[in-house]
């Protein structure tokens, strides 16, 4: 192709303009900033790589709070640096499709599970990749940075659990996670960290903590709701038995 032709043929928003993907109007969904931060102490493990591959149609919402909202067919259109980075995709197409480390780099996070949110930077790249790749028949972008969560899920319903019991009875007790790392592997360009987690009990009528594993909490709590639910039935039973005169 020469380099009127290059010049002539319809960029990238044009082609999209005149016929969107089926996913065009899926909104950009938002981080859970605060679900995240209450999550924080449940996590067990955590991965880290600077030279990633990710799946570009798995990147389902952003952190940044001007995105989230906007369908990506919005975004193509009204993002405030796309017309820059359209540019900067048409000149170089091969930053999208090449295998080594992003620069400057595309950053994504991802917590329990395979849906990605841009992290740092990366949003307006990330629409363009979309759009680029679904014209392309591809899928999978390398050279990104990522971070990515993997919680304690039982011990988070354990912990909710004791918080029930808190709300529900005015139960005098305070619970807290104890995690203690387990490993952490690293080389260069990726690193692993995992961690056990424990609770603290704390008694607060006693002053006495102790530290107990997620089942005992879990037994623990299984038997404060027998004894509510015995304390239940005796009660039904006194109110609905005969009364003598």
């Amino acid at each position: 192709m020469s380099v009127i032709d290059a010049l002539e043929k319809p960029g990238l928003r044009e082609r999209v303009f005149a016929g969107p993907p089926h996913w065009a109007n899926d909104r950009i969904e938002p981080f859970d900033e605060e679900g995240f931060r209450l999550a924080q102490p449940f996590v067990i493990e955590q991965y880290w790589s600077g030279q990633q591959s990710i799946n570009v149609f798995d990147v389902v919402g952003t952190q940044h709070p001007d995105y989230a909202g906007r369908s990506w067919l919005e975004f193509l259109r009204e993002g405030k640096r796309m017309g820059i980075n359209l540019d900067l995709q048409r000149e170089n197409p091969d930053y999208y499709l090449e295998d080594r480390p992003k620069l400057p780099g595309m950053y994504y996070r991802s917590v329990d599970g395979s849906r990605w949110f841009v992290a740092e930077d990366g949003n307006h790249r990330t629409a363009i990749a979309r759009f680029m790749f679904h014209e392309m028949g591809r899928s999978m972008l390398h050279g990104v940075t990522v971070i990515k969560y993997k919680t304690d899920q039982r011990a988070m319903e354990v912990a909710a659990a004791v918080s029930g019991l808190v709300d529900e009875r005015g139960l005098r007790v305070r619970l807290e996670t104890c995690r203690t790392k387990l490993s952490r592997e690293d080389t260069g360009g990726w690193m692993r960290e995992e961690w056990r987690l424990d609770f603290e009990w704390t008694d607060l009528r006693r002053g006495v903590s102790e530290r107990l594993a997620v089942e005992e909490v879990e037994r623990r709590v299984e038997a404060l709701r027998r004894q509510s639910r015995w304390r239940g039935w005796m009660g039904w039973f006194r109110r609905s038995g005969p009364h003598h005169e």
